[in-house]
C-alpha cells in the first residue's frame, strides 16, 4: 500500500493562508484611499466661491488651504472680483507697470509709520477696498491695514519718492485681490482665493466636524486591522516554518493545524489470552 501524503506535506492550505495575509495590507490601503478620496472628489466638483456662499449661511466657516493648513473664523464677506479668474498678483503688476507710479511691488518690504506713531515692516501682498493686504509672517492669512491709519509708507526696493497722500489716491485705482475676510475673535484676517482648496460651514465654536470624526474612526479602524494583520502573518509564518522543518522526515510530529493526526496502521493482532483469564482488552 502506497503512503498517503498528509499533514505538513500538503500545500494547498498553507498557500491559501499565506496568500490571504500577504494581500491584506493592499486591501486595507485600497479601502483607505477609497474612503478618503470620495469626499475630496465630491467637494472639488463645486467652486470655492459656491462652497463659501453655502457656508456663509452658517456665519462660521473653515477653510482648508492648498498647503494643508486650516483657517477658521466668522465669515465677513468676499473681497475683490471673484468672476475674474486671473491671479490678482498678475492683474496688480500689470496695473502698476502702466499706471501705478510709486506703488509698491507685491513682495516688497514696506516701512510703515502709523498715525498712532507705531512702526512696522510688513511685506506688501495686495490691495483691498480701503486697506493694504500685508504679510506679517503667517503663511496662511494676510493682515489688512486700513489706509486711514497710515501716516507714511515707503518701499525698500522702490527709490521713487512719492508722498503718501498722492500714493494713497493712486492706489484707489489698483485692482483688488480676490479674497475672503474672516473674524477671529477681535482680529480680522484675509485669505486670498488662490490659497483656498475647500470651504465648509461649521457650528461656531465647534472643535471638530463630522468629517473629522469620520477620519478619526477610519484611522482607529486601520490601526486595529494592522494589528490583526500582524498577528495573522505571525501565525501563518509559524505554520509554514513547522511544515518545512518536518516535511519528509520519518516519524516527525507536526504542529501544523492542518496535520494534527497522522494515519493509524495496525500491523499485528492481539496476543492470545491465557486459559482461565477473563479481562477486557
Amino acid at each position: 500500500m502506497s503512503a498517503r501524503s498528509t499533514g505538513p506535506c500538503r500545500r494547498g492550505s498553507h498557500e491559501r493562508r499565506a496568500g490571504a495575509w500577504v494581500c491584506l495590507p493592499a486591501a486595507i490601503a485600497s479601502l483607505f484611499l477609497g474612503l478618503t478620496n470620495g469626499p475630496l472628489s465630491a467637494a472639488a466638483q463645486s467652486s470655492v466661491h459656491e462652497q463659501l456662499q453655502r457656508a456663509a449661511n452658517q456665519r462660521y466657516v473653515v477653510l482648508r488651504l492648498f498647503d494643508g493648513q486650516t483657517v477658521a473664523g466668522a465669515f465677513t464677506g468676499f473681497i475683490g472680483d471673484w468672476s475674474d479668474s486671473l491671479d490678482a498678483s498678475i492683474r496688480y503688476e500689470q496695473w502698476r507697470t502702466a499706471h501705478g507710479q510709486g506703488a509698491p511691488r507685491i513682495g516688497d518690504t514696506l516701512s510703515v509709520v502709523l498715525t498712532s506713531g507705531a512702526t512696522s515692516r510688513p511685506v506688501f501682498a495686495g490691495m483691498g477696498p480701503d486697506f493694504l493686504m500685508l504679510n506679517t509672517g503667517n503663511s496662511a492669512v494676510l493682515t489688512p491695514l486700513n489706509v486711514a491709519a497710515i501716516s507714511t509708507l515707503t518701499s525698500d526696493r522702490d527709490t521713487t519718492t512719492t508722498s503718501w497722500p498722492a500714493l494713497r489716491e493712486n492706489l484707489r485705482e489698483a485692482p483688488l485681490m480676490a479674497a475672503v475676510g474672516l473674524n477671529q475673535g477681535t482680529a480680522t484676517v484675509v485669505v486670498p482665493r488662490e490659497r483656498i482648496l475647500v470651504a465648509r460651514a461649521e457650528a461656531e465654536g465647534a472643535r471638530s466636524s463630522g468629517s473629522d470624526k469620520a477620519v478619526l474612526v477610519i484611522v482607529i479602524g486601520l490601526v486595529a486591522l494592522a494589528i490583526a494583520c500582524a498577528v495573522a502573518a505571525n501565525d501563518a509564518s509559524n505554520d509554514l516554518n513547522n511544515s518545512f522543518s518536518s516535511c519528509g522526515k520519518s516519524g516527525a510530529i507536526s504542529n501544523s493545524a492542518d496535520a494534527r493526526f497522522g494515519d493509524a496502521n495496525v500491523t499485528n493482532g492481539l496476543g492470545p489470552w491465557a486459559r482461565g483469564v477473563t479481562r477486557r482488552p
